[in-house]
């Protein structure tokens, strides 16, 4: 039996903005050396940047 799953993070470019700040004020808290290492190793390709209407 084979099974899919598939979760994404739906957020605008103001939101995705603030989180990059904020994980780049904690990087420590990720073990992580920078915030594109961080968002690939958490959310991988499952970012989506959508204007207002979603």
């Amino acid at each position: 039996m084979l099974s899919v799953d598939f979760r994404e993070l739906r957020t605008d470019e103001a939101y995705l903005t603030a989180l990059k700040a904020e994980i780049g004020d904690d990087l420590d808290r990720f073990n992580a050396d920078g915030v594109p290492e961080v968002l690939s190793k958490y959310l991988g390709s499952s970012i989506r940047v959508v204007d207002g209407d979603g």
